[in-house]
């Protein structure tokens, strides 16, 4: 298959080893190779893993022969963000105060990509601590977006998105505490899965976001999510918000869309987005409407509060995570991440309260509403990938009009984050491209736990518009 290697995605890539069409050798020194060629340019890796990539490979390889499969992954190369621990290889979280940490264990998800026969290419970029969605790290440098090298490729899992989307790698492994899976994948062009809050354990991720954040999955298209669902989801006593989850059990991708119900909520979702996105969005409700799906306009009664409900969450959250540190090495912080972290520390335990209290009564709301339809529709993002000059002047130019990058929290998680406050699964896919070439992102959530309906949406709309075939040209 020579060449052709790393343009597969990852269900292509487990039924060519498994049919012999290719070996875990071939897949990792095409990969290998094509990260040495363009990974100067996007910056999409901190840390290369090759001669460990190359050894498990052959490792892989010798099972095979055997007749030994460990998993649908067995010998499948894929990299994980870098504020995800790995024994014996450097975890920085992005930060100066960790560039030359090394765990002595691996994290939950990194146990289970082995069991399954995977691989790990290496540590992708992020943002300083995963604290922000742009991809700008101060110490690690910047991650370009690979359809406009000019542009954010989003975050705070930027470097698992732009290698997804430029072929150095089939898979990642990012986190989402405000958008950082979906958010990215929104501006990369790729498929960016947050699972249910439990679903996936997040023991052994670097100061991850409190109770906003779970692991999350970034893929070429739905149906790879559903194949790294199934290896990675599951409870473990290490993570108690595990504890009781349901067991998912096979994703069916292939049953019909007709009947279900999809919900739209205007209010809020399409205020300040741009005139591109907020189109290709409808176009896409249309596509759904196609398919067989029902639409209902729906109406959130307090979802306006949402962004004053998550900020006190979590920068308090941040600041439990981070005061030892700052305490003793302020100057190991950026600038703005301290700023943000340090906010957090003028929160009284009052205003947190009330602020959890109010998350319940979201809850509440979305619940109430995902109980008469099957899923929602939003877009992911309110705008296409601003460039890297606009974003470090602090402002966003959306339709003309000047807004603010944002401090207390992000602009561009103005979308995603109601749902790191709620729990519910979403999904973000393409669902067409600007003017200018750049790509949008349609995001799709779900009842809590409820990760299979989404994704068979995501990839019944994936196969009628094939907007996730498109990829950027290197």
């Amino acid at each position: 298959m020579g060449g052709e290697i790393f343009s597969l995605t990852l269900s292509q890539l487990s039924k060519a080893i498994r049919e012999g069409k290719t070996s875990p050798i071939e897949c990792v020194q095409s990969f290998l190779e094509r990260i040495d060629k363009i990974n100067p340019r996007l910056n999409a890796y901190i840390t290369i893993t090759g001669k460990e990539a190359a050894r498990e490979a052959e490792e892989r390889e010798r099972e095979l022969k055997k007749g030994v499969v460990r998993g649908p992954l067995h010998g499948i190369p894929v990299s994980v963000k870098d504020n995800i621990m790995t024994k014996g290889v450097a975890t920085t979280s992005g930060s100066k105060l960790l560039a030359e940490w090394i765990p002595d264990y691996d994290a939950v998800v990194v146990e289970r990509l082995k069991t399954s026969g995977a691989i790990i290419l290496g540590k992708t970029n992020l943002d300083e601590w995963a604290k922000t969605s742009s991809g700008i790290n101060p110490y690690f440098g910047i991650i370009r977006n690979p359809w406009d090298m000019d542009r954010i490729p989003g975050g705070s899992s930027g470097g698992s998105a732009a290698a997804v989307a430029a072929s150095l790698c089939p898979a990642s492994i990012g986190n989402d505490a405000a958008g950082s899976v979906r958010n990215p994948a929104s501006l990369c062009g790729v498929v960016g899965l947050k699972p249910t809050y439990g679903r996936i354990p997040c023991y052994g991720t670097v100061k991850v976001g409190g109770t906003l954040a779970t692991q999350g999955l970034l893929t070429q298209n739905s149906e790879d999510a559903a194949l790294l669902l199934e290896v990675l989801a599951g409870s473990d006593p290490r993570d108690r918000s595990t504890l009781g989850t349901p067991s998912l059990g096979r994703i069916d991708l292939n049953g019909s869309l007709e009947g279900m119900r999809l919900g739209v909520v205007r209010e809020y979702f399409f205020d300040t987005v741009s005139t591109e996105v907020r189109q290709s969005v409808e176009r896409a409700v249309e596509v759904l409407e196609g398919l067989g799906m029902q639409v209902d306009e729906v109406f959130i009664p307090h979802l306006r509060y949402a962004p004053i409900i998550w900020a006190p969450i979590a920068r308090v959250e941040g600041w439990a995570g981070h005061e030892d540190n700052i305490r003793k090495r302020p100057n190991d912080y950026g600038r703005a991440i301290l700023t943000r972290l340090l906010l957090g520390k003028f929160i009284d335990g009052s205003q947190y309260l009330k602020a959890q209290r109010a998350r319940a009564l979201l809850i509440k709301e979305f619940d109430d509403v995902l109980s008469h339809v099957d899923c929602l529709a939003t877009a992911t993002t309110p705008i296409v990938a601003p460039r890297i000059d606009e974003y470090k002047s602090g402002y966003l130019d959306v339709d003309g009009k000047k807004v603010e990058v944002g401090m207390i929290y992000s602009f561009m998680a103005r979308c995603t984050l109601p749902f790191n406050l709620t729990g519910h699964p979403a999904v973000s896919t393409p669902c067409g491209f600007s003017s200018s070439g750049l790509p949008i992102g349609l995001q799709i959530i779900g009842k809590a736990f409820d990760e299979a309906r989404i994704l068979r949406i995501a990839y019944h709309y994936e196969k009628a518009t094939r907007f996730i075939e498109r990829k950027p040209l290197f």
